[in-house]
């Protein structure tokens, strides 16, 4: 079973079926977070390592999972906060690279995850005669955040009005149902695909959903992927 790490405001209302059972709509959540920092900062490699040692667990969940929804998130080409560090504040892209170089959402618990950071960051200041240091106010912030899930008031009865709904939504439901839904309970599905199976019995659209390399995408790409994905499957003879 999947440790999910990350903490909520709540889980009530995360799933996009109504409660009832009756109702099998799909109903479009949005999300936001509240971050709050843990007083934890790294100036140089080194510290970055030994407090990606020593933070909890949601800390490490907040730097893979959500940085996404954070505020200050600019495009970039890397998926986590330890990856973008690593390329504009220690200008070391090859250290950038290999942080981003797995997908988190293969791997069973944030203390995997944890490990499998911390040995990148290990074997390479193991290959280096020298600590890599950060620009002068580009120190690394050690924080935590809490999800809070909203309801958009959309809702969609089958794949082609959800495929016109995900125009309307906040970005943020990309994130919710098809990142953080992958992790709310173990599966490593997301709820589109879940809601498209129990209601369509379309295998090969819920599969293509479901396969969808979006490791590397931006929300706003993975939103253009499900929406062509969708479209073009309800056009499919």
């Amino acid at each position: 079973m999947v440790n999910i790490g990350g903490k909520r405001a709540s889980d009530q209302g995360a799933a996009p079926a109504a409660a009832n059972g009756s109702d099998r709509r799909f109903h479009l959540k949005e999300c936001s977070i509240l971050i709050s920092p843990t007083g934890r900062s790294a100036a140089n490699l080194r510290e970055l390592h030994q407090g990606l040692l020593d933070v909890d667990e949601d800390v490490v969940h907040h730097h893979i999972f959500r940085c996404h929804l954070k505020p200050s998130y600019e495009r970039s080409v890397f998926p986590n906060d330890f990856a973008i560090w690593s390329a504009r504040a220690l200008g070391d892209f090859a250290l950038a690279e290999k942080l981003a170089n797995f997908d988190p959402y293969l791997h069973d618990s944030i203390a995997e995850i944890r490990q499998l950071l911390a040995d990148i960051i290990d074997d390479h200041l193991r290959s280096r005669d020298y600590v890599p240091w950060a620009k002068w106010g580009f120190n690394f912030h050690f924080e935590r955040s809490l999800l809070f899930v909203t309801d958009s008031g959309l809702k969609a009865t089958n794949a082609s009005e959800l495929a016109r709904r995900l125009y309307q939504v906040d970005v943020s439901a990309i994130y919710l149902h098809f990142f953080d839904a992958r992790r709310r309970d173990g599966s490593n599905l997301d709820d589109f695909s879940r809601w498209l199976e129990e209601t369509t019995q379309d295998h090969d659209l819920c599969r293509r959903i479901a396969s969808l390399d979006f490791h590397m995408l931006s929300l706003e790409e993975v939103r253009g992927e499900l929406i062509e994905i969708m479209s073009r499957g309800m056009a499919a003879p």
